[in-house]
């Protein structure tokens, strides 16, 4: 039963991966990132961070992750809730219905949350009724 669990648990971080290629200048080879969301329900969201060696494929855990998103894991599907893009990580956290946004460090790979995030389902839909 206990490995049926972990293998859930598993199952469930892999689910909401994204690979996130950031380019160091002046490095012959840029440093390949790997984020996993691991969304449980009415639970506080965990963002694991990875390194990914290009020579072996092997997956290193980056010091001082996993880190919270800042928001609460729902019950659905969450195989979408991460994106990658300008230098920021979006993750969606669907039982807090809000938007963390965090800038990721091209040489690291650490996240450091914005000033404004999490962002709540409230000011998302005020600006989206204003038209802004």
């Amino acid at each position: 039963m206990r490995f049926v669990a972990i293998r859930n648990r598993i199952g469930r971080l892999l689910m909401a991966v994204v690979v996130v290629f950031v380019s160091v200048r002046g490095a012959s080879a840029a440093p390949t990132f790997v984020y996993a969301l691991n969304q449980v329900s009415g639970a506080a969201n965990q963002i694991y961070g990875f390194y990914l060696n290009p020579t072996t494929g092997a997956l290193t855990l980056l010091g001082g992750f996993p880190v919270p998103s800042g928001g609460l894991g729902g019950s659905g599907s969450f195989s979408e809730h991460v994106a990658f893009g300008n230098g920021r990580l979006f993750v969606l956290n669907e039982g807090s219905i809000s938007l963390s946004v965090f800038a990721v460090n091209a040489v690291t790979g650490a996240l450091t949350a914005l000033p404004f995030s999490p962002i709540d389902r409230a000011k998302i839909w005020r600006r989206s009724r204003s038209g802004h």
